[in-house]
C-alpha cells in the first residue's frame, strides 16, 4: 500500500485566534483527502484539538500588546536571544527524525518574524533532504502592512528562492493579495487562492436575524473595531438596521460594559455569534 502524504505543518498564533481555527479547518480537510498531518505548535495553550497525527508543543510565545512590537515567553519575560537560540535547538532537534512531503508554514515569510531564524533553520533541514519535500507557505486574505523599507521586497525574495507554494485563503474576486502585499505580480506564479477557510457545513439555520454583522473574532483587541460600529449604529440610514456585535471570549469586562453602556437598541452585543457561517450565509 503506497503511504499517505505526510504534511509537517508549523502553527503560530502570537495575539489572536484566527489562525489558529484556520489551521483546525486546514488539517481537516487534509485528513479527508488522506494526508497525514503532524503540527509544530508554537503558542500559547489554547482550548483547541488539531485532527493531527501528532502535535509538538514549542516553548510558547507571544505578542505583548496589538503593537506587535514586544514578544513575551510563556512566563511573561521579554525574549531573549539564548531563549530564542534554545527554542530552535529543540524544533530542529525534532524534525531531524520526521519524515515529511511536505513543509507548510503558517504566515511566513508575509509575517511571524519574530521567529524567522528558528523557521529558516526548519527550511534548511527541509532543503537539504533528498527528496526535497515541498516547502509552502499558508497566509489568510488581508496581510498586515510593511512599513519599514525593503521589507516587501525581503518577503518576495524569501517566496522565489525557497517556496513552491503560496496557499492564499481567500477568494481574489473580493479581496487579492496585491491590496495589502504590492509585490504580488513578482510571485503569481507561485500564488494559489484556496477560497475563505470555513466549516463544511453551516449548520441549522441562525437563531435571530441581523442586517450588519461584526465581530472583534478572539476579541482580545477588537474593541476600536466594535466602538466604531456602535458609533456608526447611531448615524442615518445604520440606525433603522439591526446589528450583532460579537465581542470575543478575550475581551476584557471593563470593555464589553463600555461597549454595552454605549449601544443603541438596535444593537446585540454578544460574546460569541453561533454559526457564523450561516449568519453570514
Amino acid at each position: 500500500m503506497k503511504p499517505r502524504p505526510r504534511i509537517l505543518f508549523y502553527v503560530l498564533h502570537l495575539l489572536g485566534m484566527g489562525h489558529l481555527h484556520r489551521a483546525k479547518r486546514l488539517i481537516e480537510g487534509f485528513n479527508q483527502l488522506g494526508m497525514e498531518v503532524d503540527v509544530i505548535y508554537g503558542g500559547m495553550p489554547v482550548e483547541i484539538e488539531f485532527a493531527a497525527r501528532s502535535v509538538f508543543h514549542l516553548p510558547p510565545v507571544r505578542a505583548k500588546d496589538a503593537s506587535y512590537k514586544s514578544y513575551l515567553d510563556g512566563e511573561g519575560n521579554p525574549l531573549g536571544s539564548q531563549w530564542l537560540e534554545q527554542r530552535k535547538d529543540l524544533l530542529i532537534n525534532y524534525v531531524r527524525d520526521r519524515h515529511f512531503d511536505m513543509l507548510l508554514l503558517e504566515a511566513y515569510p508575509f509575517g511571524r518574524r519574530v521567529v524567522r531564524d528558528e523557521i529558516q533553520a526548519l527550511i534548511a533541514e527541509a532543503e537539504k533532504r533528498n527528496p526535497r519535500p515541498l516547502i509552502v507557505s499558508s497566509v489568510r486574505d488581508i496581510l498586515q502592512e510593511k512599513r519599514k523599507p525593503g521589507r516587501n521586497e525581503e518577503t518576495r525574495d524569501l517566496v522565489l528562492k525557497h517556496f513552491n507554494h503560496v496557499l492564499v485563503h481567500a477568494d481574489p474576486s473580493i479581496i487579492d493579495l496585491a491590496d495589502t502585499f504590492p509585490l504580488a505580480h513578482e510571485i503569481r506564479e507561485k500564488l494559489a487562492y484556496t477560497g475563505f477557510v470555513v466549516p463544511q457545513s453551516a449548520g441549522s439555520e441562525p437563531t435571530g436575524s441581523f442586517d450588519i454583522l461584526c465581530t472583534a473574532g478572539g476579541g482580545g483587541f477588537g474593541f476600536k473595531l466594535l466602538q466604531t460600529a456602535i458609533e456608526t449604529a447611531y448615524v442615518s440610514p445604520w440606525d433603522t438596521k439591526k446589528w450583532c456585535l460579537a465581542t470575543g471570549p478575550h475581551m476584557t469586562p471593563e470593555e464589553s460594559k463600555r461597549l454595552r453602556d454605549k449601544a443603541p437598541p438596535n444593537v446585540t452585543l454578544v460574546e460569541l455569534l453561533p454559526n457564523l457561517v450561516g449568519h453570514m450565509k
